[in-house]
């Protein structure tokens, strides 16, 4: 368990909005979170809180998918959560549920870091 100083610093603003990020995402509000992921700087959580930061990226990327958005942004949000914590993406079932969205409409030329990634989460 972390100490307490480092806990309580992952109860601030940077986690309430991941939170956030994370209800807009659940309620269907695209636009909403990646309004709120603008303004987001995971680098000021602590170190221990690396789920957390992944999290959010996973989250962000099904956001900008929902919004029609860019879907090699999305790519990069899941890359982002595999950097921080592989587990985030090749467990998750939300982050391989978005890997297999995207690679029905894999455009190679755009994305080339889904297939890499995919084949990291055993789905490729």
């Amino acid at each position: 368990m972390p100490p307490a100083h480092i806990a309580a610093r992952g109860f601030g603003p940077t986690n309430v909005l991941i939170h956030a990020v994370s209800a807009a995402v659940r309620a269907g509000n695209a636009d909403q979170a990646l309004e709120i992921g603008a303004r987001l700087d995971t680098s000021r959580l602590p170190t221990v809180l690396v789920g957390r930061r992944a999290q959010v990226h996973v989250d962000l990327a099904a956001a900008v998918l929902r919004s029609g958005g860019d879907r090699s942004i999305s790519v990069l949000h899941l890359l982002e959560a595999e950097r921080v914590a592989a587990e985030s993406v090749h467990a998750n079932v939300r982050a391989r549920m978005l890997l297999l969205d995207l690679l029905t409409k894999e455009r190679r030329a755009a994305t080339p870091g889904l297939r890499p990634l995919a084949e990291r989460a055993g789905l490729a």
